[in-house]
């Protein structure tokens, strides 16, 4: 990264989606500009304050889900 890091740079770094060499260079830029700083911060703050995700289906839909399946598997055979 040669370049004063933007949003989207801030954004990789909240989510650790960068890489070392990028994340020292984001965390050197941070310490020298106020407002950059500002802006991780608040970026931070943000997404503490996000729900959290939950990746797991319901059972309810994985029933419907395969319920699906079954019924459009057995019209295809039909074809």
């Amino acid at each position: 990264m040669d370049h004063t890091p933007t949003l989207n740079d801030l954004v990789a770094l909240v989510y650790h989606d960068l890489d070392a060499t990028d994340t020292q260079h984001c965390f050197k830029a941070l310490h020298q500009q106020t407002d950059l700083k500002a802006d991780y911060e608040e970026m931070g703050f943000c997404k503490a304050l996000l729900p959290k995700v939950q990746f797991n289906p319901s059972s309810d839909t994985i029933a419907n889900i395969l319920q699906y399946s079954a019924k459009t598997a057995a019209g295809a055979c039909y074809l």
